[in-house]
Protein backbone atom coordinates (compact mmCIF):
# COMPACT_ATOMS: atom_id res chain seq x y z
CA UNK A 1 0.00 0.00 0.00
CA UNK A 2 1.52 3.76 -0.97
CA UNK A 3 2.27 5.81 2.05
CA UNK A 4 0.48 8.79 2.29
CA UNK A 5 2.40 10.47 4.77
CA UNK A 6 0.95 13.75 6.26
CA UNK A 7 0.43 14.38 9.92
CA UNK A 8 -2.21 13.96 11.91
CA UNK A 9 -4.26 15.49 14.48
CA UNK A 10 -6.45 13.54 16.89
CA UNK A 11 -8.77 15.40 18.70
CA UNK A 12 -9.86 12.68 21.34
CA UNK A 13 -7.96 9.85 22.82
CA UNK A 14 -8.50 8.62 26.35
CA UNK A 15 -4.93 7.78 27.20
CA UNK A 16 -5.31 8.60 31.11
CA UNK A 17 -8.30 6.51 31.03
CA UNK A 18 -6.16 3.24 29.99
CA UNK A 19 -3.87 4.18 32.57
CA UNK A 20 -6.55 4.79 35.60
CA UNK A 21 -8.55 2.07 34.94
CA UNK A 22 -5.32 -0.31 34.82
CA UNK A 23 -6.63 -1.04 30.84
CA UNK A 24 -9.58 -3.05 32.76
CA UNK A 25 -11.73 -3.20 29.68
CA UNK A 26 -9.67 -2.91 26.93
CA UNK A 27 -8.18 -5.97 24.80
CA UNK A 28 -4.93 -5.29 25.89
CA UNK A 29 -2.63 -4.67 28.67
CA UNK A 30 -1.38 -2.13 30.23
CA UNK A 31 2.15 -1.40 29.66
CA UNK A 32 4.59 1.40 29.22
CA UNK A 33 3.56 4.11 26.62
CA UNK A 34 6.67 3.79 24.37
CA UNK A 35 6.28 -0.39 23.79
CA UNK A 36 4.97 -0.99 20.70
CA UNK A 37 2.11 -3.21 22.63
CA UNK A 38 0.34 -4.88 20.32
CA UNK A 39 -3.77 -4.62 19.70
CA UNK A 40 -3.22 -1.51 22.00
CA UNK A 41 -4.93 2.01 19.73
CA UNK A 42 -2.21 4.07 20.43
CA UNK A 43 1.47 4.19 22.18
CA UNK A 44 4.42 5.97 20.99
CA UNK A 45 5.99 3.89 18.32
CA UNK A 46 2.11 3.95 16.59
CA UNK A 47 2.58 7.75 16.88
CA UNK A 48 5.68 7.47 14.54
CA UNK A 49 4.48 4.99 11.64
CA UNK A 50 1.25 7.33 11.81
CA UNK A 51 2.91 10.64 11.44
CA UNK A 52 0.70 11.82 14.74
CA UNK A 53 1.70 15.31 15.51
CA UNK A 54 -0.68 16.01 18.40
CA UNK A 55 -3.20 14.16 20.22
CA UNK A 56 -6.37 15.45 22.43
CA UNK A 57 -5.61 14.02 25.45
CA UNK A 58 -8.77 13.32 27.49
CA UNK A 59 -9.20 13.80 30.95
CA UNK A 60 -12.84 11.19 31.29
CA UNK A 61 -13.49 10.93 35.10
CA UNK A 62 -14.54 7.63 35.38
CA UNK A 63 -14.21 4.11 36.98
CA UNK A 64 -14.73 0.54 36.94
CA UNK A 65 -17.70 -0.60 38.48
CA UNK A 66 -19.45 -4.28 38.78
CA UNK A 67 -23.00 -4.31 38.17
CA UNK A 68 -25.44 -7.23 37.50
CA UNK A 69 -22.41 -9.77 37.36
CA UNK A 70 -20.43 -8.15 35.07
CA UNK A 71 -17.48 -4.87 34.36
CA UNK A 72 -19.11 -1.99 33.52
CA UNK A 73 -17.98 1.84 33.85
CA UNK A 74 -19.32 4.34 35.72
CA UNK A 75 -19.01 7.89 35.19
CA UNK A 76 -17.24 9.79 38.33
CA UNK A 77 -17.08 13.64 37.95
CA UNK A 78 -15.20 15.25 40.80
CA UNK A 79 -12.17 17.25 40.74
CA UNK A 80 -10.20 15.90 42.88
CA UNK A 81 -10.08 12.58 39.87
CA UNK A 82 -9.63 15.81 37.16
CA UNK A 83 -6.58 16.29 38.85
CA UNK A 84 -4.97 12.47 39.01
CA UNK A 85 -5.73 12.01 35.22
CA UNK A 86 -3.97 15.84 34.77
CA UNK A 87 -0.58 14.71 36.74
CA UNK A 88 -0.72 11.20 35.04
CA UNK A 89 -0.46 13.04 31.56
CA UNK A 90 2.33 15.37 33.25
CA UNK A 91 3.83 12.32 34.63
CA UNK A 92 3.44 11.07 30.94
CA UNK A 93 5.03 13.60 29.07
CA UNK A 94 7.81 13.98 31.70
CA UNK A 95 8.84 10.24 31.05
CA UNK A 96 9.18 10.24 27.04
CA UNK A 97 11.45 12.59 25.49
CA UNK A 98 8.72 12.62 22.44
CA UNK A 99 5.68 13.97 23.98
CA UNK A 100 5.41 17.44 24.50
CA UNK A 101 2.85 19.25 26.91
CA UNK A 102 0.77 21.73 23.73
CA UNK A 103 0.17 25.06 25.84
CA UNK A 104 -0.35 27.71 23.13
CA UNK A 105 -0.72 27.39 19.32
CA UNK A 106 2.58 28.04 18.56
CA UNK A 107 3.57 25.01 20.11
CA UNK A 108 0.94 23.17 17.95
CA UNK A 109 2.03 24.51 14.93
CA UNK A 110 5.92 24.14 15.19
CA UNK A 111 5.06 20.74 16.14
CA UNK A 112 2.73 20.47 12.67
CA UNK A 113 5.09 21.45 10.51
CA UNK A 114 8.62 20.00 12.26
CA UNK A 115 11.26 17.83 10.69
CA UNK A 116 11.97 15.75 13.30
CA UNK A 117 9.35 13.22 15.53
CA UNK A 118 7.43 14.84 18.42
CA UNK A 119 3.82 14.56 19.61
CA UNK A 120 1.83 16.82 21.31
CA UNK A 121 -0.44 16.56 23.77
CA UNK A 122 -3.44 18.69 24.50
CA UNK A 123 -5.23 18.47 27.82
CA UNK A 124 -8.89 18.33 27.26
CA UNK A 125 -11.74 18.10 29.73
CA UNK A 126 -14.51 15.70 28.97
CA UNK A 127 -17.67 17.00 30.68
CA UNK A 128 -17.65 20.42 32.52
CA UNK A 129 -19.80 18.76 35.63
CA UNK A 130 -16.34 18.79 38.12
CA UNK A 131 -16.27 22.34 37.59
CA UNK A 132 -17.80 23.64 41.02
CA UNK A 133 -17.06 27.50 40.00
CA UNK A 134 -16.21 29.04 36.41
CA UNK A 135 -13.06 30.50 38.09
CA UNK A 136 -11.68 26.49 39.24
CA UNK A 137 -11.05 26.26 34.92
CA UNK A 138 -8.49 29.35 35.69
CA UNK A 139 -6.56 26.81 37.91
CA UNK A 140 -7.15 23.75 35.33
CA UNK A 141 -5.57 26.21 32.49
CA UNK A 142 -2.74 27.17 34.85
CA UNK A 143 -1.92 22.89 34.78
CA UNK A 144 -2.57 22.94 31.28
CA UNK A 145 -5.60 22.34 30.25
CA UNK A 146 -6.51 23.54 27.14
CA UNK A 147 -9.87 21.79 25.88
CA UNK A 148 -13.26 22.33 27.58
CA UNK A 149 -15.74 20.20 26.69
CA UNK A 150 -19.41 21.38 28.27
CA UNK A 151 -21.23 17.77 29.09
CA UNK A 152 -20.50 14.41 28.67
CA UNK A 153 -24.25 11.91 28.18
CA UNK A 154 -26.30 13.70 30.49
CA UNK A 155 -27.14 17.51 31.42
CA UNK A 156 -25.09 19.58 34.36
CA UNK A 157 -25.57 22.97 35.80
CA UNK A 158 -23.88 24.25 32.29
CA UNK A 159 -25.37 23.01 29.49
CA UNK A 160 -28.04 20.29 27.79
CA UNK A 161 -26.56 17.22 26.50
CA UNK A 162 -27.12 15.23 23.23
CA UNK A 163 -28.98 13.01 25.74
CA UNK A 164 -31.45 15.82 26.82
CA UNK A 165 -35.41 14.94 26.71
CA UNK A 166 -35.92 18.99 26.36
CA UNK A 167 -32.88 21.16 24.88
CA UNK A 168 -32.41 23.62 27.15
CA UNK A 169 -29.40 24.44 25.65
CA UNK A 170 -27.17 26.80 28.24
CA UNK A 171 -27.30 28.05 30.76
CA UNK A 172 -26.72 31.42 32.82
CA UNK A 173 -24.08 29.30 34.65
CA UNK A 174 -22.55 27.77 30.94
CA UNK A 175 -22.67 31.29 29.80
CA UNK A 176 -19.96 32.40 32.29
CA UNK A 177 -18.33 29.46 32.05
CA UNK A 178 -18.04 30.05 28.20
CA UNK A 179 -17.10 33.53 28.36
CA UNK A 180 -14.35 32.47 31.03
CA UNK A 181 -12.91 30.03 28.81
CA UNK A 182 -12.83 33.16 25.62
CA UNK A 183 -10.68 35.17 28.42
CA UNK A 184 -8.42 32.05 29.27
CA UNK A 185 -7.98 30.92 25.49
CA UNK A 186 -9.32 27.60 26.19
CA UNK A 187 -11.44 25.94 23.07
CA UNK A 188 -15.15 24.77 23.85
CA UNK A 189 -15.80 20.90 23.14
CA UNK A 190 -18.73 20.38 21.91
CA UNK A 191 -18.94 16.92 21.93
CA UNK A 192 -22.09 15.20 23.89
CA UNK A 193 -23.74 18.43 23.79
CA UNK A 194 -27.39 19.14 22.37
CA UNK A 195 -28.34 20.88 19.29
CA UNK A 196 -29.23 23.94 21.18
CA UNK A 197 -26.13 23.96 22.88
CA UNK A 198 -24.11 23.99 20.41
CA UNK A 199 -26.01 26.86 18.25
CA UNK A 200 -26.38 29.04 21.77
CA UNK A 201 -22.20 28.46 22.21
CA UNK A 202 -21.79 29.77 18.51
CA UNK A 203 -24.10 33.10 18.73
CA UNK A 204 -21.97 33.82 22.28
CA UNK A 205 -18.32 33.31 20.90
CA UNK A 206 -18.64 33.63 17.00
CA UNK A 207 -15.92 31.16 16.75
CA UNK A 208 -15.44 27.43 15.21
CA UNK A 209 -18.09 24.63 16.65
CA UNK A 210 -15.58 22.18 17.35
CA UNK A 211 -17.10 18.29 17.83
CA UNK A 212 -14.41 16.54 19.09
CA UNK A 213 -15.75 12.70 18.48
CA UNK A 214 -19.21 12.18 16.39
CA UNK A 215 -20.35 11.04 13.42
CA UNK A 216 -23.10 12.24 11.06
CA UNK A 217 -26.91 11.10 12.42
CA UNK A 218 -28.22 11.07 8.74
CA UNK A 219 -26.18 7.52 8.30
CA UNK A 220 -26.02 5.76 12.00
CA UNK A 221 -29.07 7.56 13.63
CA UNK A 222 -28.37 7.11 17.73
CA UNK A 223 -28.04 10.37 20.28
CA UNK A 224 -24.30 10.93 20.15
CA UNK A 225 -23.78 11.41 16.50
CA UNK A 226 -24.60 15.07 14.64
CA UNK A 227 -28.02 15.69 13.16
CA UNK A 228 -28.41 18.01 9.92
CA UNK A 229 -29.09 21.33 11.48
CA UNK A 230 -25.81 21.01 13.73
CA UNK A 231 -23.97 20.11 10.62
CA UNK A 232 -24.97 23.01 9.19
CA UNK A 233 -24.05 25.75 12.52
CA UNK A 234 -20.25 24.09 12.01
CA UNK A 235 -20.39 24.12 8.71
CA UNK A 236 -21.74 27.88 8.75
CA UNK A 237 -18.59 28.27 12.37
CA UNK A 238 -16.10 27.20 9.99
CA UNK A 239 -15.63 24.64 12.66
CA UNK A 240 -14.92 20.65 12.76
CA UNK A 241 -16.23 17.34 13.61
CA UNK A 242 -14.05 14.84 14.55
CA UNK A 243 -14.64 11.50 12.76
CA UNK A 244 -14.79 8.83 15.73
CA UNK A 245 -13.90 5.15 14.95
CA UNK A 246 -16.49 4.01 17.56
CA UNK A 247 -18.60 1.12 15.98
CA UNK A 248 -21.96 1.90 17.75
CA UNK A 249 -22.13 5.07 16.23
CA UNK A 250 -20.38 4.05 12.17
CA UNK A 251 -22.62 1.21 11.94
CA UNK A 252 -25.87 -0.09 14.47
CA UNK A 253 -26.60 -3.61 11.89
CA UNK A 254 -23.25 -4.78 11.11
CA UNK A 255 -19.57 -5.08 12.42
CA UNK A 256 -18.36 -1.86 11.01
CA UNK A 257 -15.92 -1.27 8.23
CA UNK A 258 -13.81 1.34 6.98
CA UNK A 259 -16.20 1.54 4.12
CA UNK A 260 -19.05 2.21 6.55
CA UNK A 261 -16.71 4.72 8.17
CA UNK A 262 -16.60 6.39 4.86
CA UNK A 263 -20.01 6.55 4.75
CA UNK A 264 -20.18 9.50 6.83
CA UNK A 265 -17.10 11.25 5.66
CA UNK A 266 -18.57 11.38 2.47
CA UNK A 267 -22.24 12.25 3.25
CA UNK A 268 -20.75 14.78 5.67
CA UNK A 269 -18.27 16.31 2.64
CA UNK A 270 -21.15 16.05 -0.14
CA UNK A 271 -23.68 18.39 1.88
CA UNK A 272 -20.97 20.63 3.80
CA UNK A 273 -17.43 20.28 2.51
CA UNK A 274 -14.86 18.67 3.32
CA UNK A 275 -13.52 21.88 5.35
CA UNK A 276 -15.30 20.51 8.06
CA UNK A 277 -14.08 16.97 8.70
CA UNK A 278 -11.73 16.24 11.09
CA UNK A 279 -10.28 12.86 13.27
CA UNK A 280 -11.82 12.30 16.69
CA UNK A 281 -11.08 8.11 16.69
CA UNK A 282 -11.89 7.86 20.54
CA UNK A 283 -8.75 5.58 21.30
CA UNK A 284 -8.83 4.10 25.08
CA UNK A 285 -12.73 5.19 25.30
CA UNK A 286 -13.98 2.59 23.31
CA UNK A 287 -13.40 0.26 26.70
CA UNK A 288 -15.68 -2.52 25.68
CA UNK A 289 -17.15 -1.09 22.12
CA UNK A 290 -15.32 -2.60 18.93
CA UNK A 291 -13.28 0.06 17.02
CA UNK A 292 -13.75 0.24 12.98
CA UNK A 293 -12.28 -3.35 11.59
CA UNK A 294 -8.95 -2.09 9.55
CA UNK A 295 -8.59 1.39 12.09
CA UNK A 296 -8.31 -0.59 15.30
CA UNK A 297 -4.71 1.09 15.51
CA UNK A 298 -3.55 4.05 14.85
CA UNK A 299 -0.49 3.47 12.63
CA UNK A 300 -3.31 1.58 10.47
CA UNK A 301 -4.57 5.62 9.24
CA UNK A 302 -2.89 4.90 6.05
CA UNK A 303 -5.86 3.02 5.19
CA UNK A 304 -8.31 5.53 5.61
CA UNK A 305 -6.69 7.99 3.34
CA UNK A 306 -5.96 5.72 0.25
CA UNK A 307 -9.68 4.50 0.69
CA UNK A 308 -10.49 8.02 0.60
CA UNK A 309 -8.24 8.94 -2.78
CA UNK A 310 -10.34 5.99 -3.94
CA UNK A 311 -13.31 7.81 -3.32
CA UNK A 312 -12.12 10.26 -5.42
CA UNK A 313 -10.26 13.17 -2.51
CA UNK A 314 -7.25 14.79 -3.53
CA UNK A 315 -4.14 14.28 -1.62
CA UNK A 316 -4.99 18.14 -0.38
CA UNK A 317 -8.27 16.91 0.46
CA UNK A 318 -6.71 14.36 2.84
CA UNK A 319 -4.18 17.17 4.41
CA UNK A 320 -7.61 19.11 5.26
CA UNK A 321 -8.81 16.44 7.02
CA UNK A 322 -5.39 14.92 8.73
CA UNK A 323 -4.90 18.04 9.88
CA UNK A 324 -5.31 21.42 8.34
CA UNK A 325 -8.73 21.74 9.54
CA UNK A 326 -8.49 21.22 13.49
CA UNK A 327 -5.30 23.29 13.11
CA UNK A 328 -7.22 26.12 11.60
CA UNK A 329 -10.60 25.84 14.23
CA UNK A 330 -8.23 25.71 16.84
CA UNK A 331 -5.94 28.39 16.02
CA UNK A 332 -9.06 30.49 16.97
CA UNK A 333 -9.29 29.20 20.43
CA UNK A 334 -5.97 28.93 22.13
CA UNK A 335 -3.79 31.81 22.63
Amino acid sequence: MELIDVPLIDLHEDISLYYMTASVLNPFPLEPFDMDTRYRHADIPKYRRANTRMVVGAVFPGLPWYSNGRITFKHYPKMDIVLEHLKLYRMLIRSHKELVMVTNYSVLQDLVYANNFKVGIMLGLEGADPIYDVNDLELLYDLGLRVLGLTWNYNNRYAASCKSKVDSGLTREGVKLIEKALELGVAVDLAHASRNTVEEVYYLTKKPIIVSHANARHICNVDRNLGDKTLEIISSSKGVIGITFIEPFVSKSRRASIEDLIKHIMYIKDNYGVDIISIGSDYFGSLNLNIVTGLETIDKINALWKTLLEQGLSKHDIRKIAYENALRALKNWIK
